[in-house]
């Protein structure tokens, strides 16, 4: 039987997330922005795919996955202006902040976060992935099938290890963080979002995890911008990480038959 394709599976969760934040904490200023998210998203994808790529937006459209993680994360507060941005942030990042025609250097939902709350004030709340029990069930669910199928054991384990270590010597249990609903999902869709991921060694995968828990605990520690520190330590090492280990071939999806070769496989 073939194994569903990683992005349908992501949408589908991501869905149920959505649906289940409304459901338990309804908003309705807040749903008319999600609307809006997802719309201007999907305007811009089509757009650019009709009159400047010249060709059908592929199915399902990962601009799609992008507008439903912003829905989840984005505060229903946010000013109008920057909720119609966020978008705009997120095709600037997928086309214009990469190497060519190889791979976008940075999670491009992330870096439309980050630099969005430089002018509007952190964005972030994370509102959606923390709502009752059953979220929290699929988040670590999916969460660990994600991880598997992707195989981004490395970059998850070395961030936590990290950053737990880090909080620890704060004075801070780091177990609070580690099973929070908004660490596991910021881990499994945001921290090893698999284009901006795609590093050819262990090693690549090992230093772009740790700088990224370095950079948000410095960040958390001595920082006074209003970002989210998790969202920009994946920034800054995607960044550093993205000039040090230029890819040498692009990084696509492959063939989604085998879950085995999902992606361009990797050397040890």
């Amino acid at each position: 039987m073939k194994v569903p394709g990683i992005k349908s599976l992501t949408l589908t969760y991501l869905s149920l997330l959505i649906v289940l934040a409304f459901i338990s904490q309804w908003n309705t200023v807040g749903f008319w922005k999600a609307l809006v998210l997802i719309a201007v998203q999907m305007g811009l994808e089509h757009t650019i795919a009709h009159f400047i790529d010249k060709k059908p937006l592929r199915r399902p459209p990962s601009g799609l996955i992008s507008a439903f993680i912003m829905v989840l994360i984005v505060n229903p507060l946010t000013p109008w202006w920057a909720i119609v941005a966020a978008p705009i942030g997120v095709i600037m990042a997928k086309r214009y902040v990469r190497f060519g025609k190889v791979r976008h250097l940075v999670n491009p939902t992330a870096f439309s976060m980050v630099v969005l709350s430089l002018f509007a004030g952190n964005m972030v709340s994370w509102w959606g992935v923390s709502q009752g029990m059953l979220s929290y069930i699929l988040i670590i669910l999916f969460g660990l099938y994600t991880v598997y199928r992707l195989r981004k054991w490395v970059i998850v384990s070395v961030y936590t290890l990290i950053l737990g270590s880090g909080i620890l010597l704060l004075g801070i249990n780091p177990i609070s963080l580690i099973v929070d609903a908004t660490y596991l999902f910021f881990l499994t869709i945001m921290l090893i979002e698999p284009i901006t991921t795609a590093y050819a060694t262990k090693a690549q995968e090992t230093l772009y995890a740790a700088l990224a828990a370095v950079v948000t605990l410095l960040l958390g520690r001595f920082s006074t911008v209003a970002v989210d520190t998790l969202l920009a330590g994946i920034v800054v090492s995607g960044v550093i990480c993205g000039f040090l280990f230029v890819p040498k071939r692009p990084t696509v999806y492959a063939k989604e038959v085998n879950t085995k070769e999902e992606y361009a496989p990797q050397r040890s």
